[in-house]
């Protein structure tokens, strides 16, 4: 028994047309279909399937695609392979484009918090070296304070996208990898739903 023949390495995928492997059919909670309940697109199903175990390597490594008879074409297994290959690869760069857009708002977004933090400072030295010392002390303090927390706030917004926000563009592009290296199958469906 080879790797690809184990449980849970495979999954089966039961399409009318193989256009739902890109596109989403309507959703149907009353078809027998899994993929029609939710109205999901094939691949979908499989994104979904091979994040379940993040960060862990998933184990699938192989999709069937099963089509009613009168869809399998001679070159369909060909024309599959490479647009499953180009949606990956459509994916992985939009998600890098993607990542370059929320790192550069972050990185401007950490530029204004420094410019919030220099006005702050400022302010403070009004307050308690320059002009503004005639101001009571409670209410200086009071100044002081909320203008070093708009910098604290200011800044943690801009280093939490800076910390945590590529991590769900990585995974993504790590997942799309591993899905454009499956192997792909197909097969004709046996007793097809009436829909």
């Amino acid at each position: 028994m080879s790797m690809t023949d184990l449980p849970g390495t495979q999954l089966v995928l039961q399409l009318q047309r193989i256009d739902e492997l890109f596109n989403a059919p309507d959703a149907d909670p009353f078809s027998s279909r899994a993929i029609d309940v939710l109205g999901e697109a094939g691949l979908d199903v499989v994104w979904k399937r091979m994040v379940r175990r993040w960060p862990q390597r998933p184990d699938l490594q192989r999709v069937i695609v099963q089509l009613p008879p009168d869809q399998l074409r001679p070159d369909l297994a060909e024309t599959t392979r490479a647009a499953w290959q180009r949606y990956c690869a459509a994916k992985i760069e939009d998600n890098r484009q993607q990542r370059r857009f929320t790192t550069r708002k972050a990185l401007r977004l950490w530029g204004y918090a420094w410019l919030i933090l220099l006005f702050a400072l400022a302010l403070m030295v009004l307050f308690f070296a320059g002009p503004l010392q005639f101001l009571p002390e409670w209410l200086r303090a009071i100044l002081s304070i909320l203008a070093v927390y708009a910098f604290a706030l200011a800044n943690w917004d801009a280093l939490d996208s800076l910390l945590f926000d590529w991590a769900p563009f990585v995974r993504d592009n790590t997942t799309y990898t591993l899905i454009s290296a499956l192997d792909i199958r197909f097969e004709p469906q046996r007793g097809t739903d009436s829909q």
